[in-house]
């Protein structure tokens, strides 16, 4: 039959939602349990944001090695040993997760909060009961937050051949000698310019007209062009109908406007996003609402259509699903579902998740906050737009050229700072001037008026300000 124990909050999930939950039931004083299938800590710091950046960080050092007669240095550079680069994003996670088998720094984390930690599977076998091996878990309450998992498409043959995603890359022997990737996200566009810095030739194949098609068009128009530059064919608008493996190459049939086409890649990655994973946990058993896509339908306190259970993160229906916004939903879950143990309803928290920035890392990072030029002209009728390139601008010059574009959008009439993207070395950093302005309701004018320190990038939203017209 295995041990059955009991808790006040019981959470399933240890990524940047699960644990939030985690240390805010315990700041209430309530017994915890988090329930984890694989290493602690979830996809960021193990698979995804850490070594991704780490993984880019490298590629635009080899990058910037190859050009260092630019810079009046003697070029060194030699091939990258995927080996010794895989050896580099190792360290940088262990050092992030504290290494060992299930990441020790988490482990520490926990007992020093006095988190208990199961490793298995978890399933409801009713409303107040989850089975994993070796036993059950009772809870006054629960914390759903198991994360997302990819989204293959249903192209023809595309189940018949080889292909990675991105949780293959690390795995990789060597790289690719030519590439593929389907879809043109984030994830997609980080990892096409990875591999285009380090010398692969890539192609991104997508069905939208723009890569990264929520961000504001302008300014992806300006990173597309980035990308052609080093190395990167984009083909937009362009629907995949077939997927074969002819020899020893992926081999794709595209739909062109009509016009049948086709890409040929020794190597091919999948990249066309998530969907919550939810499978195989009972949810819907127990009366758990799901959407068609699986996410939990949740309130702004993160309570699901059953009270006493919660959902966080990319589970969530309202998720944005990026670590940050898992994070402050995994708080508020956290301790709403300790006030909801603890029988109290004064101090419960809503989610509010009206201002996030966030940062796509390409040749230059994208980082955007807020409305786009588009989305407040569909509110308002036009748009306040304030631009500036900072290729002129004394950082850039004596960075060696280094080129970004500033964009910030106002309400025509009230002059209120609505939104911004930047585009631009250091874009993920500067981008939260942006986004304090745009929760503390500050006017466009205002971000003309501050005097900022001689030779930064940040000088460039200074003149965009000044700049600003209605369109």
């Amino acid at each position: 039959m295995g041990r059955h124990e009991s808790y006040d909050v019981v959470i399933i999930g240890s990524g940047s939602a699960g644990f939030s939950a985690a240390f805010a039931a315990r700041a209430l004083g309530v017994s915890v349990c988090v329930i984890e299938k694989g290493k602690l800590g979830g996809e960021c710091p193990n698979e995804a944001c850490v070594p991704s950046k780490a993984f880019h960080r490298v590629a635009y050092l080899q990058s910037l090695a190859r050009h260092a007669k630019h810079f009046g240095l003697r070029n060194q550079t030699k091939a990258v040993s995927m080996p010794d680069l895989k050896k580099y994003i190792n360290r940088v996670v262990d050092t992030i997760t504290g290494g060992g088998n299930k990441g020790d720094r988490f482990l520490r984390l926990a007992k020093r909060q006095g988190i208990a930690l199961r490793f298995g599977v978890g399933k409801f076998i009713d409303s107040h009961t989850v089975q994993i091996d070796g036993g059950t878990l009772e809870g006054k309450t629960f914390v759903v937050a198991t994360g997302s998992r990819d989204f293959i498409p249903p192209i023809s043959g595309l189940d018949k051949i080889d292909y990675f995603g991105w949780k293959d890359v690390r795995r990789l022997p060597e790289l690719p000698k030519t590439l593929a990737i389907i879809g043109g996200g984030a994830v997609g566009s980080e990892f096409a310019t990875i591999f285009a810095l380090l010398g692969v030739p890539v192609t991104i194949v997508q069905r939208a007209s723009h890569l990264l098609e929520h961000e504001d068009a302008e300014v992806v128009k300006i990173a597309e062009q980035d990308l052609r530059e080093i190395g990167v064919e984009v083909l937009n608008d362009s629907l995949i109908t077939r997927v074969d493996r002819v020899h020893g190459h992926a081999k794709l049939t595209l739909d062109i406007a009509g016009v049948e086409e086709y890409k040929v890649a020794r190597s091919l990655m999948v990249a066309v996003g998530k969907r919550a994973d939810t499978d195989d946990l009972g949810l819907e058993e127990i009366g758990v609402k799901l959407t068609k896509a699986g996410e939990i339908h949740t309130s702004l306190e993160q309570c699901s259509s059953v009270k006493h259970i919660f959902a966080a993160g990319d589970v969530d229906d309202g998720s944005a699903r990026l670590t940050h916004t898992a994070h402050a939903e995994g708080v508020v879950a956290g301790n709403n579902a300790a006030l909801k143990a603890l029988k109290k309803r004064v101090g419960r928290q809503k989610t509010s998740l009206r201002v996030v920035p966030h940062v796509t890392f390409l040749a230059r990072e994208l980082a955007a906050v807020g409305l786009t030029a588009s989305q407040v002209t569909e509110l308002h009728g036009s748009v306040l737009v304030g631009r500036h390139n900072q290729a002129s601008l004394g950082r850039s010059v004596a960075d060696g050229g280094e080129h970004g574009f500033i964009k910030l959008v106002a309400d025509p009439v009230k002059r209120t700072l609505l939104g911004g993207t930047i585009y631009g070395p250091h874009a993920g950093e500067m981008i939260h001037e942006i986004a304090l302005a745009v929760q503390l309701g500050v006017k466009i004018d205002a971000l003309g008026e501050v005097v900022r320190a001689f030779p930064t990038y940040s000088e460039g939203i200074t003149v965009a300000a000044l700049k600003a017209r209605v369109e």
